[in-house]
């Protein structure tokens, strides 16, 4: 029971990590088209 609860975080906290560096390298993307040079 509690190996699964473990395992079921670390899995959601690896979810929101690969979420949160699609979108920083998304805004980054952005910010060095658009900033000036």
């Amino acid at each position: 029971m509690e190996t699964n609860t473990k395992k079921f975080n670390s899995d959601i906290i690896r979810q929101w990590a690969n979420l949160i560096g699609i979108i920083a390298a998304f805004f980054l993307n952005v910010y060095v088209n658009l900033a000036p040079p």
